[in-house]
């Protein structure tokens, strides 16, 4: 629990209690700068050279007023690997105690949250699954003890992306229309109230719709007839990126299949078939970080069906009603809506 407001006398045994016994017992030891992620071998930002707790003294002068109210605080390790998929926090907490560190490393973390102020420290990047479902997400908190402190704090390689969605088929004839691009799913999921930091170069993402496919299209004269395929959409940005639609099928012109999304950019729609008289609809661009992609185009000719619709972008953030608030620094930004639903 965090220590007592000022109002009455503070006893030593009480810090120790809260912050773990350091080696002198003395309450100059409980000065410290912990770089707790450069100790475990990751990338330290935003938890480089770190305090007991904020307003603690690093050097100088401590006193025991120094320590009202003020509470441990522990790192949980999402800093020390290059790339992980659909993490739980609460979940590590509970059944990986080695991959937390108490600030100080005067103590181990207790089981219980409630008055411990929790860093989920993000500097790896963290990717989803492709799923049409908007509100399926990379990072989820889970849900805390009551009186947690909860904080997320995103380092400069931090990345918490959504995966992107597929693009739409392009359509083979006029008969039918091009296929509807995938949605994309969604960054951070909260299921207890955060304060959100994202550093510059850290990002977190909803991921970019799958653009729609291009529509058919077809030309007769007294010659010949003429028939012309749609392109496939592009796929939408994410981690994974959505993949490229495929090339509608025909006897004659061909469209071209979408391109894949990367990380942030959403791949372009591909050409559709061009056989004079008869052209299909060019696939629909795959949408940028948490954009809807753009909508496949209607053949041109004799007879011609429609392009199929873009898919949605993800969230940056589904809240699950809870509160949040989030201070980003330097190029440090989120991309994509919030949505007040649950998520999955």
């Amino acid at each position: 629990m965090a220590i007592k407001n000022a109002g009455s006398s503070l006893r030593f045994s009480e810090i120790e209690n809260e912050f773990g016994r350091n080696g002198k017992r003395s309450l100059g030891e409980y000065r410290v700068s912990d770089d707790v992620a450069n100790r475990n071998g990751g990338a330290a930002v935003a938890v480089g050279n770190m305090p007991l707790d904020d307003g603690i003294p690093q050097s100088g002068e401590i006193k025991f007023s120094d320590f009202y109210n003020k509470r441990l605080n522990v790192i949980v390790d999402y800093y020390s690997r290059d790339e992980r998929t659909r993490v739980d926090a609460r979940r590590k907490w509970n059944n990986r105690p080695q991959d937390t560190r108490c600030v100080g490393g005067f103590r181990t973390r207790p089981a219980n949250s409630s008055g411990t102020k929790v860093i989920l420290h993000v500097n790896d990047t963290i990717k989803s699954e492709k799923d049409n479902n908007r509100r399926k997400v990379a990072f989820r908190t889970g849900s805390w003890n009551g009186g947690t402190d909860l904080r997320i704090d995103v380092g400069d390689a931090g990345k918490i992306l959504g995966a992107g969605g597929d693009g739409g088929k392009g359509a083979d004839n006029q008969s039918e229309r091009g296929g509807d691009g995938q949605n994309g799913n969604s960054g951070l999921g909260l299921a207890y109230p955060a304060t959100i930091r994202i550093f510059s170069g850290g990002v977190i993402a909803g991921g970019g719709g799958g653009g729609g496919g291009g529509g058919g299209a077809y030309d007769t004269d007294k010659w010949d007839d003429e028939l012309g395929s749609g392109g496939g959409g592009g796929g939408g940005a994410g981690r994974p990126a959505g993949s490229g639609g495929r090339k509608g099928d025909s006897w004659e012109a061909d469209g071209q299949k979408g391109s894949n999304g990367s990380d942030y950019g959403g791949g372009s729609g591909g050409a559709g078939g061009d056989e004079e008289e008869a052209v299909g609809g060019d696939g629909g661009r795959g949408g940028d970080s948490g954009q809807d992609g753009e909508n496949g185009e209607r053949g041109s000719g004799e007879y011609t069906s429609g392009g199929g619709s873009g898919g949605n972008g993800g969230y940056w953030i589904v809240t699950g009603g809870n509160s949040y608030s989030v201070t980003t620094f330097g190029s440090g930004r989120t991309a994509g809506g919030t949505n007040g639903g649950g998520y999955s």
